[in-house]
């Protein structure tokens, strides 16, 4: 259980305010987890089972604005479109979980909104003063680096699809500037 010392002299709001704060974070980590645990299961029970043949549980880890999760997921083999064996999470598809490296999406747009203000390092500082995270500025740095790759890629096929005709839109800017 969670504990704070009100004798402790030093003990002043800001302090308390954080003990408190840093608490209820690793809370909710703990109650993300039974949630993911709980859906990796039921997604278990109800998968295809001539589908889906169940390899084991990895046990992984996600950063968040509250925390760091660490939890098991279930592995599962199958075979693609070609027949090719490969493996997937169940738990993954059925969250549409897109995560930058190990930061989750919410944790990745707050990276974002900092570091487009402030240089890494700083952004890093105040993400970590904002959340339950130890975040380094390199961690801050490959997390805009991974998401700069993702929307160039974005790009690329839109550009790709545009030169082969593919794009076209339904109305026409008589004057763009």
């Amino acid at each position: 259980m969670y504990t704070i010392s009100l004798n402790d002299s030093a003990l002043d709001f800001k302090t308390l305010e954080q003990t408190i704060y840093r608490a209820v974070c690793d809370i909710a980590c703990d109650v993300l987890k039974d949630v993911l645990g709980t859906l990796d299961k039921m997604l278990m029970a109800t998968r295809d089972t001539n589908k889906y043949r169940h390899k084991g549980i990895k046990d992984t880890h996600i950063n968040t604005v509250m925390g760091t999760i660490h939890y098991g997921r279930r592995i599962y083999k199958c075979q693609d479109g070609d027949g090719k064996e490969k493996y997937i999470y169940l738990l993954d598809q059925y969250l549409n979980n897109e995560t930058i490296g190990r930061a989750s999406t919410n944790l990745a747009e707050k990276i974002v909104e900092r570091a487009l203000e402030e240089p890494y390092r700083k952004a890093a500082e105040a993400i970590d003063s904002t959340t339950n995270i130890g975040l380094s500025h390199t961690t801050a740095w490959n997390v805009v680096q991974k998401i700069g790759e993702k929307l160039k890629e974005k790009e690329e096929r839109l550009v790709s699809k545009y030169e082969h005709g593919e794009l076209m839109g339904e109305r026409e800017v008589e004057v763009l500037f």
